[in-house]
């Protein structure tokens, strides 16, 4: 059952700790670390969204701030 979360740090921490998602498709995810060491060779490889609403960066745009 889908729930508001009060962050998008919480969303994370739960999609961590494997308590709020379903996964849709068979590959793994493993999501990125804050030094970015674990994952870094890791494309995007799902976008977080409701209603269609989204926030999606890419790597240079993230660089930029």
């Amino acid at each position: 059952m889908a729930s508001k979360e009060a962050s998008w740090a919480a969303v994370r921490d739960k999609l961590v700790a494997a308590s709020s998602t379903r996964r849709i498709f068979s590959m793994a995810v493993r999501p990125r670390t804050e030094d970015r060491q674990q994952a870094a060779g890791d494309g995007q490889l799902m976008t977080l969204n409701r209603n269609g609403q989204a926030i999606t960066l890419s790597s240079e745009l993230q660089e930029k701030g």
